[in-house]
């Protein structure tokens, strides 16, 4: 394994001990309650897909690299899709007028997952297309981290009710195989074959750091979300705690 993908793995297991990943772990805790940040999740969802196709995607390069990155993009930017149908499933697309929206998806407690997205963007635009293969890969081993466990509660929640979850469930996860499953071509077979250089690898790595930390930082405010939300259901920015 090189050194790159060495790196992604550590950031694999320092994001499986974030105190937000072992509360959602935590059976002791009504499933509901354990996935009532997921309205949170919106703004990094939908810009996910901007990402793909504003970012990542360049259609008219040339490069290898970047046409492999192409066709994963295609795979990815249709994901939001499998949110919205959990909010509804969840019975978290409760009706709300159109400020009352904005203010749920800008407010501060949405703050950090909307960063992740500009950070991402930021990291993406300029880069080479090596280098965005690897930023997309710190993306999606972040986002197995999380979805690993989400699906645990999805089954549990589809145990309870018959009803199961798309993008907290297995659907999704069957989605991200196929980037695996084509092989050679696979993000992880392309940093394989790559020769690095060392300035290449440096940045490489530090396109990994800015990656975890966005994620790092999106953890600790959703899980003080969900501790919240424990009190005042999944919208309570719009909907406080009442009184005594």
């Amino acid at each position: 394994m090189n050194r790159v993908l060495e790196y992604l793995e550590q950031k694999r297991q320092e994001l499986e001990q974030l105190p937000f990943i072992l509360f959602v772990q935590d059976r002791s805790i009504d499933p509901w309650q354990r996935l009532s940040f997921a309205p949170c999740l919106a703004p990094m969802t939908m810009g996910f897909a901007d990402l793909m196709v504003y970012g990542l995607r360049d259609v008219d390069s040339k490069d290898p690299d970047q046409q492999t990155l192409n066709a994963h993009t295609v795979v990815d930017d249709q994901h939001w899709r499998y949110l919205l149908q959990d909010l509804e499933t969840l019975g978290m697309n409760a009706p709300m007028n159109f400020s009352g929206a904005l203010e749920q998806l800008w407010g501060k407690h949405c703050g950090q997952t909307r960063n992740l997205i500009y950070t991402t963007m930021a990291l993406a635009r300029g880069a080479t297309p090596i280098i965005r293969l690897v930023t997309l890969e710190a993306i999606e081993v972040a986002a197995d981290v999380g979805f690993s466990k989400f699906r645990q509660v999805g089954q549990e929640i589809a145990a309870k009710t018959g009803k199961k979850l798309i993008y907290f469930g297995q659907s999704h996860q069957d989605v991200e195989d196929e980037h695996e499953a084509m092989g050679a071509k696979s993000i992880r077979g392309l940093i394989t074959a790559h020769t690095w250089t060392p300035e290449e690898e440096k940045v490489a790595l530090r396109h990994v750091d800015q990656v975890s930390a966005c994620f790092t930082a999106m953890g600790a405010e959703l899980l003080a979300y969900l501790l919240k939300a424990r009190e005042a259901g999944p919208f309570w920015p719009l909907n406080p705690p009442k009184a005594g």
